[in-house]
């Protein structure tokens, strides 16, 4: 029988981010257990994005690849497009844990902290990649300790997010090792239907000035041309929000005015270009319509990533 480790609900781990609880209680459990909502476990997922960012900053591109229409995966999924590459924690050995107890009927509890679940999640995180795609991240000279570790959970309304959570381990690699990883993987096709890439404009948002309205519209556009699943959009708004943070804090007041000035001078270029359409006049009593944005699918912006 196929076992998961688990946690009895994810108010445990918000406790270890208010530093309220030192650690938190998990247990391994039969997985047609835990994948029912009534009995409310919530199994964590390792969940590895890698990625690089080119020289000049302004593309991301992220390993990607299709989930098969049916196999060993998450038949819930099945058919969704994916950066985030995992599994279920199902060794006893990849956990780490600050104590060990044992039961008179020798069942085990395992009390982790938030260093702890960082490591767990390296070592899971490791031996899934292997399976998965084939690879040894040491033979690029990767750490993968060094990559951070993010707690996010997804779409609460959705069934599959009731009883999953996610450790999500963004690797970040330079892009020659990203094309050697993109050339070396060999899929499982049980597993993995389609290995490619997915390509995110950097400067698009930062052009943008509204970051947080460009990222949403940006995960939107992904989900309609890759199928993306909500936990990928959850991860790649990390990943994009500390990049775009990064190119931001290297600019001075006067780029964001000359950054800004230029936006302006576009769109009223944009204006001048198109042909004059006259309109009739709005009635005094009329109340003129008020337009929102639209929002991206909630599985990939009602969620808050917490950095380990």
């Amino acid at each position: 029988m196929k076992q998961a480790f688990c946690i009895r609900n994810t108010a445990n781990i918000n406790g270890l981010y208010d530093k309220t609880i030192p650690t938190v209680e998990g247990m391994f459990v039969n997985r047609d257990i835990c994948e029912q909502v009534a009995e409310g476990y919530v199994q964590l997922i390792p969940y590895v994005v890698i990625y690089s960012v080119s020289a000049d900053k302004t593309r991301l591109q992220a390993l990607q690849y299709v989930r098969p229409d049916t196999g060993e995966g998450e038949q819930r999924l099945a058919g969704k497009s994916s950066v985030g590459f995992g599994g279920h924690i199902d060794l006893e050995s990849e956990v780490v844990s600050t104590t060990v107890n044992i039961a008179e009927d020798g069942s085990k509890t395992y009390d982790v902290s938030l260093e702890d679940l960082s490591a767990t999640a390296y070592n899971c995180a490791t031996r899934e990649l292997g399976e998965e795609l084939g690879l040894d991240l040491t033979k690029y000279g990767i750490d993968i300790t060094q990559a951070p570790v993010v707690y996010f959970t997804g779409n609460p309304e959705e069934d599959v997010n009731k009883v999953h959570a996610g450790l999500g381990v963004a690797i970040r690699v330079s892009e020659d090792t990203f094309a050697a990883i993109s050339s070396d993987s060999v899929i499982k096709p049980d597993e993995i239907a389609e290995l490619g890439h997915a390509t995110i404009r950097l400067d698009a948002v930062v052009e943008g000035l509204n970051v947080m309205m460009a990222i949403r519209a940006t995960m939107k556009d992904m989900i309609e041309k890759y199928n993306l699943e909500g936990w990928s959009c959850v991860m790649l708004e990390f990943i994009i929000q500390g990049e775009i943070n990064n190119v931001v804090g290297t600019l001075t007041y006067a780029d964001l005015v000359n950054l800004s000035n230029a936006k302006k001078d576009l769109i009223q270029q944009q204006a001048a270009a198109q042909p004059a359409v006259e309109s009739e006049p709005t009635p005094a009593t009329e109340v003129a319509p008020v337009t929102t944005t639209e929002a991206v699918d909630a599985s990939a912006t009602e969620v808050t990533a917490q950095a380990i």
